[in-house]
């Protein structure tokens, strides 16, 4: 029962990140758009400045709240599995992700570190766990 009990809640956390993720990509796009007209020079380095926007406005954000996410799952369940943290990222890989991939360098040089640095942030948390329990 403990197990199926653990499993609704990260179901429900998994789904209610998706819908903030969303959220924060529709406010992060409103607020990129506005810098991108704002900025000096915006023509001659747009891929660049786009990435490097993207990545402040929106990937820390993603990982911040992850973290927050991973603080609920740990203080929560009962068992903590490891791969509860992994689940967690399952609807937000479904839908980020289209596939084919696109081979924009853009899109590569957005999702690939967004991606890279979810799975830190995992290992992270893992690593952590694994520390507090060999204490």
């Amino acid at each position: 029962m403990d197990r199926v009990k653990d499993w609704t809640l990260v179901i429900f956390l998994s789904i209610l990140y998706l819908y903030l993720i969303v959220y924060i990509t529709g406010i992060g796009a409103g607020v990129m758009f506005n810098i991108m007209d704002l900025l000096p020079l915006a023509g001659e380095y747009l891929i660049l400045k786009s990435v490097i926007i993207e990545h402040v406005v929106m990937t820390i954000p993603f990982i911040v709240l992850f973290w927050l996410f991973t603080r609920i799952v740990t203080s929560f369940t009962l068992n903590n599995y490891s791969y509860f943290y992994w689940a967690l990222l399952i609807p937000y890989f479904i839908v980020s992700h289209p596939f084919p991939l696109p081979t924009e360098m853009t899109f590569l040089a957005i999702v690939i570190p967004r991606d890279i640095a979810l799975f830190a942030c995992v290992l992270y948390v893992l690593n952590q766990r694994r520390s507090v329990r060999e204490a």
